[in-house]
């Protein structure tokens, strides 16, 4: 029994630490039988810690107290639309906006 957990862990550990659902196909793919009972509780016994902060709640707002403190910028793909196929015509833009200022900056493939 402690062979088999022993395998489980080394198993559990190579396969990047995945849910029981991933970790059973993982360990019968390695030809270690495994239900997907055994795989749940297996996974539950695992030392788990937050690798990465929880986002922060967003209620759509952007501030920003000074200049040049927060920048957004959309990129836009035109490379499909028909107009965009002439000689010298702009397939990709970018827009950026100074979240403060609320000043735009914008260029196309074709001002670069």
């Amino acid at each position: 029994m402690a062979e088999r957990i022993a395998r489980l862990q080394a198993l559990y550990k190579e396969a990047g630490a995945p849910g029981a659902r991933v970790f059973r196909t993982y360990a019968l793919r390695k030809n270690e039988h495994l239900t997907s009972t055994e795989a749940q509780e297996f996974v539950a016994k695992q030392a788990s810690a937050q690798v990465f902060q929880a986002r922060l709640p967003s209620d759509g707002r952007v501030s920003a107290s000074r200049l040049d403190m927060r920048w957004m910028a959309d990129l836009m793909d035109q490379s499909k639309r028909a107009s965009s196929m002439r000689p010298g015509a702009a397939k990709y833009g970018v827009v950026v906006v100074d979240v403060f200022s609320r000043g735009v900056r914008g260029s196309s493939d074709s001002e670069i």
